[in-house]
């Protein structure tokens, strides 16, 4: 599939359909993006010029590219700060500290794998997940709150900031159409 992908987007820019600049080349791990960048660049002159990266990095480089229009839609004053898995942990143990008890003896680990979207999900079905429903909606609340009060944005806001900014500003989406005319993505079935 990857080869496949390689060549479809080398016959793109060396036939003259697209620029590499007017290529956008979404994949899931960094180093996955980099293997088909340089890929493509040894088969077709300024491929170094086509965007590529992780749906998390390029997303974040549309948002910083409109940094004031994220400002706004965030309601803060500036650009958020993007904290780390690790801020993210930090911050979610200060907060969770402060009544573990009502997690019902759950460790730490458990109540921070429980903040992700997707592996509460996967839990909610699980017997007893109810009884610590009331918890942990609470304490993404406060969690939502926190880096609302301080301008911060965690690797999970970043995919759904920008598809807000898309979806709420048709000038910002107008201008990466314009600029994209191809986006490829990689492993999309996953």
């Amino acid at each position: 599939k990857t080869t496949t992908l390689v060549g479809k987007v080398s016959q793109v820019i060396s036939s003259g359909i697209a620029r590499p600049d007017q290529i956008m080349l979404l994949t899931f791990s960094r180093a996955a993006a980099e293997e088909m960048k340089g890929r493509i660049a040894s088969k077709v002159r300024g491929a170094e010029q086509l965007t590529a990266g992780t749906f998390h990095s390029v997303a974040l480089s549309i948002l910083r590219s409109f940094h004031a229009e994220w400002a706004e839609m965030r309601g803060f004053h500036e650009a958020p700060t993007v904290i780390d898995e690790e801020k993210q942990k930090d911050i979610v143990s200060l907060l969770a500290g402060k009544r573990l008890s009502d997690f019902l003896g759950l460790p730490f680990n458990t109540i921070l794998w429980l903040t992700t979207p997707h592996n509460r999900k996967k839990a909610a079905s699980l017997a007893g997940f109810e009884l610590v429903r009331g918890p942990l909606d609470e304490l993404l609340r406060e969690y939502r709150d926190y880096k609302s009060e301080h301008s911060l944005s965690d690797f999970g806001d970043l995919i759904g900031d920008c598809s807000g900014l898309l979806r709420e500003r048709p000038d910002i989406r107008r201008s990466l159409h314009e600029a994209f005319r191809y986006i490829f993505i990689d492993e999309f079935q996953d």
